[in-house]
């Protein structure tokens, strides 16, 4: 069950766009952070695609220190800038909003790991429990 690959266009103040196609949910999320913190005055709007959804992302330097001050911990509903954004898209920063929820989770919990498997599994499972040689032949 892969999702599609995540394209991002970010727009800079002196209006130099740079484009990012992403395969994964956990690279979109370290992209972007990576994005915020090192061009905070410089990134004026994220644009996300994936497949037919699309959410602009207007960003300012208040609202970015803001999330990234409470590292996602309060809704965007509670931000002055939400007030901003027209309806038909709050739903779609909302889903998105708590899709990057999810996926700082799924980090957090996977912090030790370095993303060599594509799926959380929720049980650790120590590998001594693991049988190393398959004996199914009767």
């Amino acid at each position: 069950m892969r999702s599609e690959p995540v394209k991002i266009l970010a727009t800079r103040c002196s209006n130099h766009d740079q484009h990012f196609t992403v395969g994964c949910d956990i690279q979109l999320l370290r992209l972007l952070f990576n994005m915020i913190l090192e061009n905070m005055s410089e990134l004026k709007q994220l644009h996300i695609m994936q497949g037919l959804r699309s959410v602009t992302i207007r960003l300012q330097a208040q609202f970015i220190t803001q999330i990234l001050t409470m590292r996602f911990s309060i809704g965007l509903q509670q931000q002055r800038l939400w007030k901003d954004v027209k309806n038909e898209k709050k739903a779609l920063l909302l889903k998105f909003y708590k899709d990057l929820l999810s996926i700082r989770e799924h980090i957090q919990s996977r912090q030790v790991d370095e993303d060599d498997s594509e799926e959380n599994e929720e049980d650790f499972v120590p590998n001594d429990d693991i049988p190393t040689s398959s004996t199914s032949g009767i």
